[in-house]
């Protein structure tokens, strides 16, 4: 059976758009939830929402070029939300790219040691590929949030019972304002990143993938040793 992960290039760039309509309208239910005072759910939605957002950026990755499914822990995108709520904590650090070069690199270490190993091969991925981005949008407080979001999820959605019941309606309307607004965010990062891909010209375009490529190939021999 064919799945994502054995999508052409050319399917998965076809396939990106239709991804992105169902985060999109997973998102507004969320809103409209979240209206109806239905935060538990409208919590929910928006992590989901978040989900589909990763999704559609690795096929639209794929789709132009780069190697994404090198990188190990990238594989499980389509199945494990774990690995899509560290690629989600991924697109919040590029805003820090030029921070952690100017901070960092030169001392041989990252501030991301106790993030997963994803975070880990993303920053070898950005150094050695120089992404040159910029500064996409500032990067606010998110990354703690990433860590929490597949149990906050979970509750919004199930009955549970630790020491106490667990409700979905014991999801507060600050809990959903923060998935909600983290949600339409990334969204809106992912355009950044995908708008400042198709304004560069071919030759740079073909470039910028060797480097990120150049960068997969070198994180991978890295983490081989």
């Amino acid at each position: 059976m064919k799945r994502f992960i054995n999508l052409s290039k050319i399917e998965s760039l076809a396939i990106y758009p239709e991804v992105v309509f169902n985060a999109t309208r997973l998102l507004e239910i969320s809103r409209l939830a979240g209206e109806s005072k239905d935060y538990g759910i409208a919590t929910s939605l928006s992590i989901l929402s978040s989900e589909e957002f990763v999704k559609a950026f690795v096929l639209f990755l794929h789709g132009i070029g780069i190697d994404i499914y090198a990188i190990k822990e990238v594989k499980g995108v389509f199945s494990k939300h774990k690995t899509k709520h560290e690629i989600s904590t991924l697109i919040e650090i590029l805003n820090l790219v030029q921070t952690i070069f100017a901070k960092n690199i030169n001392k041989g270490n990252t501030p991301f040691g106790t993030k997963p190993n994803l975070l880990k091969s993303a920053l070898t991925l950005l150094v050695k590929a120089a992404l040159n981005i910029g500064p996409i949008i500032e990067l606010s407080t998110n990354l703690s949030w990433w860590g929490k979001a597949d149990t906050l999820k979970n509750k919004g959605l199930y009955v549970d019972y630790l020491d106490t019941l667990v409700l979905p309606k014991n999801i507060t309307e600050e809990n959903f304002t923060e998935a909600y607004k983290i949600s339409q965010e990334l969204h809106e990062k992912i355009d950044i990143i995908k708008s400042h891909y198709e304004n560069l010209t071919v030759i740079k375009r073909e470039n910028l993938i060797k480097d990120i490529n150049d960068g997969i190939l070198f994180h991978n021999t890295v983490s081989k040793k």
